[in-house]
């Protein structure tokens, strides 16, 4: 496929509308299956189901009451992807990980309204991290390098990235930080790169894995089943 450069937008616009479904056209064939597109003024966004020749089908995430032909599209070049890191496990998102807690607390009316967009996790909140690795030392990707304790009874791990490995040449101390800043470095082969709290992965995309545990013990919840 001829992609354009990733730093160039592409505009199409809707040519048609069929309940959730829209068709669009203008992308010229320069978009990816599964990757994400946005309605410009109602702000809803959307995935990618089908390509043809001169328009591509999109599945929208909300309702498309409203919305007219000839709107513009705009292709994101990027899947829908979730935000792994700490405030995920003591949260609760609608499908495409928008915290509603922090949805209706700005909401005047109390519902979920279109097109809100608002990050994932929180970028202000300040976590308690400690390090569990230090300066010098050799990692690879799923190694634990810090500790998060999220909840009284969640501990959250901070660890390597997929596909990154070298040696640490930084790594923060003991203390609160937000999830944007830097806490640790990676030095591989001359080549030093930074990291934070955060890893986005696609949603249509395994996590690597070095083993699967197999369950040993049924769940128990305490309901009746019989009664």
């Amino acid at each position: 496929m001829n992609m354009k450069e990733s730093n160039e937008e592409i505009e199409g616009y809707i040519s048609t509308i069929n309940g959730s479904l829209i068709y669009v056209k203008g992308f010229q064939n320069n978009v990816r299956l599964h990757d994400l597109i946005k309605i410009n003024k109602q702000n809803i966004k959307g995935e990618i189901i089908q390509i043809y020749s001169d328009y591509i089908v999109a599945q929208c995430f909300e309702n498309t009451d409203n919305l007219k032909l000839h709107q513009k599209v705009t292709y994101l070049n990027e899947p829908l992807s979730m935000e792994l890191g700490p405030g995920l496990l003591s949260n609760i998102f609608d499908g495409i990980q928008r915290p509603l807690g922090e949805i209706f607390k700005r909401s005047e009316s109390g519902f979920l309204e279109r097109g809100v967009e608002i990050p994932s996790l929180s970028r202000s909140k300040k976590w308690n991290f400690s390090p569990a690795k230090k300066k010098g030392d050799n990692v690879f990707s799923g190694d634990v390098v810090g500790i998060v304790k999220e909840t009284p009874m969640i501990k959250h791990f901070i660890t390597i990235p997929p596909g990154i490995s070298g040696e640490i040449s930084f790594i923060n101390n003991n203390g609160d930080y937000a999830i944007e800043e830097n806490i640790y470095n990676i030095k591989t082969h001359d080549i030093e790169r930074s990291f934070n709290m955060i890893q986005k992965w696609p949603v249509t995309k395994n996590r690597p894995f070095l083993k699967k545990l197999s369950p040993k013990e049924p769940l128990q919840t305490g309901q009746r089943v019989v009664d």
